[in-house]
């Protein structure tokens, strides 16, 4: 064994110091104060989760289905992001699409889209925090999507360390069904309640509790009116055309 005298130790201390010193001095240079960054979140893809179907056009990543949804975490200060809802702003009011923002877990905000693009504060702290942030889609997809794409917020780390996606399941399971999967009237107080995108909760259907209690991630295709005898379109020729517009 080596027999290292309280000279030698004091030297191997000294320089142990002077390079944890050196490393922070380092870091602090890189990273000396905070900065504002823009990120269009469909160039890293691979940063967020994708859960359910979704489709991207023109840089926006657009929630597709009942139930689709995008998470992940991020580092910064503070976040802003932005929602689109193309011309679904301008449906009555009863037809709007419903969507939901959490903030680690926790119900953040629960509105319906309200106009073409809709700037929202996600949070706004003193210091850095990594947060948990998950977009949802709770209306189904024949009164309209959602879209996200920019996200802007105040960090001293680049834009690969901030952002990274949520842990996948093992397993995934995918539910088509009709306004029994959508979550249709779901939320109204009584049977006879007229259709209104603000009673129709995914969240609160099988689909989403079955999911959520076998720990599986789930893919979701429905349609209110569309199943296999059903008159008009019926749910085989739906999904054909699903499946080459949208992806999971």
């Amino acid at each position: 064994m080596f027999n290292i005298n309280k000279k030698m130790k004091r030297k191997i201390i000294l320089v142990y110091i002077i390079l944890i010193f050196a490393i922070q001095i380092k870091s602090f240079i890189k990273y000396s104060s905070y900065r504002e960054l823009e990120l269009k979140l469909s160039s890293k893809i691979n940063s967020i989760k994708r859960i359910g179907r979704y489709y991207i056009k023109d840089d926006i990543i657009y929630l597709a289905q009942s139930g689709s949804s995008i998470e992940f975490y991020l580092t910064a200060k503070s976040a802003l992001i932005t929602i689109y809802g193309g011309k679904t702003y301008l449906h009555d009011d009863y037809a709007k699409p419903r969507y939901a923002i959490y903030l680690n877990d926790k119900l953040f905000l629960d509105e319906k889209i309200q106009s073409m693009h809709t700037k929202i504060l996600l949070f706004n702290y003193d210091t850095m925090r990594e947060v948990k942030i998950k977009i949802i889609l709770l209306s189904e997809s024949f009164f309209g999507d959602i879209g996200i794409n920019q996200l802007y917020f105040l960090s001293f780390l680049n834009v690969e360390d901030s952002i990274r996606p949520t842990e996948e399941k093992k397993y995934l399971i995918e539910f088509i069904g009709d306004s029994i999967t959508c979550g249709y009237g779901i939320e109204a107080k009584a049977g006879h309640e007229l259709f209104d995108t603000g009673t129709e909760n995914f969240e609160k259907t099988y689909a989403y509790l079955a999911s959520k209690e076998l720990n599986f991630d789930y893919s979701v295709v429905c349609y209110s009116g569309c199943g296999i005898i059903s008159p008009g379109i019926k749910m085989p020729q739906k999904y054909i055309k699903i499946i080459i517009t949208q992806v999971i």
